[in-house]
């Protein structure tokens, strides 16, 4: 699709000058609404949405995704075609998924690929939690083990990353002490790929949404890939539940610490981002000084959390 060449007047030459203008609805407005008027939807202005990696805005009743070009050194092409796949997907297994309205690319400035999404009725986990209850968090937990259950299965390859190879080439871990960077590289590359399954890979608090009857939805596909169940178990005990015990008692039929904790780990030290999910909900690297310590700091979560 062929735009007016100058509806997007930032400069776009890396992955810094992208970072500084994906949440500007000033920045993507003329854009946004020229996509929404090509598509035959209602030109609205346009609502803030929580940023993540790419441009996302409220449009009326629709979620506009734009997604970064070529220019950002990012290859965001692959996160187009995979929530693409994703999400019909997860339609067919009758998962609570945002419809896809409207897709294709639009060639301004740059050339941006977009999606157009229904808006989805509910609140992000993160904002409702304090108002669940218990028996509300174990509701939950249930109906994301089912979600889990129905797509944590195989299927047919839909982008090209390999799980195990990417985890060996992560940089992140390279801040830590070198003899724990070795200790997980040993410890990933002992790891058995042999069943590796669909994943959402960032079940996090953000994008589970919950609407007033507590139905789950899922948003944000961009970071599916094919990977082992703990992928995707890690981020949901971590990140969304925060090792509450209702949310666990809610997905697992027995809660086995010390099992729970193994996939946890497991996950954890292969997933992309590992380091951030240890930051953000289990402990400052200063005191991991190998995978003992952080294996018995994922099981005291848990056990204090029940």
């Amino acid at each position: 699709m062929q735009g007016e060449g100058n509806l997007f007047k930032n400069e776009i030459s890396n992955w810094e000058t992208w970072s500084v203008v994906f949440h500007s609805m000033e920045a993507f407005e003329p854009l946004v609404q020229y996509i929404l008027k090509k598509e035959n939807l209602p030109v609205v202005k346009l609502e803030e949405c929580k940023p993540g990696t790419n441009a996302v805005f409220k449009a009326g009743s629709y979620v506009v995704k734009v997604y970064a070009p070529k220019e950002s050194g990012m290859q965001m092409e692959s996160d187009y075609f995979t929530e693409l796949f994703s999400m019909e997907r997860a339609k067919k297994l009758g998962i609570h998924v945002p419809a896809v309205i409207a897709k294709g690319e639009i060639e301004d400035k740059y050339v941006f690929k977009y999606i157009i999404m229904e808006y989805a009725c509910g609140i992000e986990l993160a904002d409702i939690k304090t108002r669940l209850s218990d028996e509300d968090k174990r509701g939950i937990g249930k109906q994301l083990r089912d979600i889990t259950d129905r797509w944590n299965t195989h299927c047919e390859a839909f982008n090209n990353i390999e799980v195990k190879e990417s985890a060996l080439r992560n940089t992140r871990w390279n801040v830590l002490p070198a003899n724990f960077v070795k200790e997980r590289q040993d410890y990933v590359q002992s790891l058995a790929m042999n069943d590796l399954v669909y994943v959402h890979g960032d079940l996090t608090e953000d994008n589970i949404l919950v609407d007033d009857n507590n139905t789950v939805t899922i948003i944000d596909f961009a970071d599916s890939l094919l990977a082992p169940k703990e992928y995707e178990l890690t981020v949901l005990i971590c990140e969304a539940f925060k090792f509450a015990g209702p949310y666990l008692e809610g997905f697992f039929e027995t809660v086995d610490l010390a099992e729970i904790t193994e996939k946890c780990l497991n996950g954890l030290l292969l997933h992309n981002f590992g380091l951030n999910i240890i930051q953000d909900n289990i402990g400052h690297m200063d005191e991991i000084d190998s995978i003992a310590t952080l294996r018995s700091l994922i099981y005291n979560k848990l056990k204090v959390n029940r």
